[in-house]
């Protein structure tokens, strides 16, 4: 079947293009990396102040944000490292606090974390979602594998700056240093030292959520993805 078909495989990213070019069953057939977008009506910068207020969460505390459906428990992401990134990270800052969104059972994860964690249900409603990521003052995003994660997108295009695993086809929709920071899979301490490198920084914050936005801006929005599926058809017929 395979042998007597034309396919064109539109893979999310590099990463993943990559991946595809290993099997042995479709490395015959063309590629076209399109990386997924997000929507810019929906997710945009906006008030950390209001946002807060209207999700109900401190005013005045650094806030650590892990967003993921079934929060803590989800299979793919890395919650064990956030954890004990955690634990380092309240010792200089003490008065941090963790956002967990996405349900999950917070029983078998509560009683290893301060009692102040705050544990959210899984959100329908991405305008919701996207007040949790304006009220925060840095995104993690620790995971052991991804794609091209919408979660770090919508981050950036509300302004967060992220701190993220070099896991997959993250790296290519994060740009270290600049609109976020990069570490290792599995590295508690790296990602400790980058989360704190941005709580304690204001200017680097500022820094990154510009650069955030504008990336997104030029790279991700769906009308990029648009014209390039549009390019794609175009060349096919």
């Amino acid at each position: 079947m395979f042998s007597r078909s034309t396919f064109t495989l539109i893979p999310t990213a590099n990463w993943l293009s990559d991946c595809v070019g290993d099997s042995p069953l479709l490395s015959q057939f063309k590629r076209h990396v399109i990386y997924n977008s997000v929507d810019t009506d929906v997710f945009y910068p906006g008030s950390m102040k209001l946002a807060r207020q209207e999700l109900k969460l401190p005013s005045d505390k650094p806030l650590i944000l892990f967003l993921a459906n079934k929060g803590a428990l989800a299979t793919y992401k890395d919650f064990e490292t956030m954890m004990s990134a955690y634990s380092s990270i309240r010792v200089q800052v003490p008065d941090c606090l963790l956002v967990v969104v996405g349900g999950g059972c917070f029983q078998q994860v509560a009683n290893r974390l301060p009692g102040d964690t705050v544990f959210v249900p899984y959100v329908q409603s991405r305008e919701t979602v996207a007040k949790y990521f304006r009220a925060a003052t840095v995104f993690c995003h620790a995971t052991k594998a991804d794609v091209c994660p919408l979660t770090v997108l919508e981050a950036q295009a509300c302004g967060a700056p992220v701190v993220a695993s070099r896991a997959g086809g993250v790296p290519e929709i994060i740009v270290d240093n600049q609109t976020g920071k990069l570490v290792e899979v599995g590295n508690a301490t790296a990602l400790a030292k980058a989360v704190l490198e941005l709580l304690t920084n204001g200017e680097a914050r500022a820094r990154m959520s510009k650069a955030a936005v504008e990336l997104v801006e030029k790279r991700f929005k769906p009308r990029v993805q648009l014209e390039a599926y549009v390019g794609l058809f175009e060349e096919a017929l």
